[in-house]
């Protein structure tokens, strides 16, 4: 998952952004279009699967 991801989408999408992160990707949260945060994996981690 490679596009921002709005607050909104976050909050009606959350599993799917986590598992996405999960895998190894990185998502930039935006509000009102300006990015805000960076989500990815916690250090340490392994990718999950599909």
């Amino acid at each position: 998952m490679n596009d921002p991801v709005s607050v909104r989408n976050l909050r009606n999408r959350g599993g799917a952004v986590l598992d996405a992160v999960a895998r190894g990707g990185a998502v930039v949260i935006t509000r009102d279009g300006v990015p805000v945060a960076e989500l990815r994996a916690a250090a340490g981690t392994s990718p999950r699967g599909p």
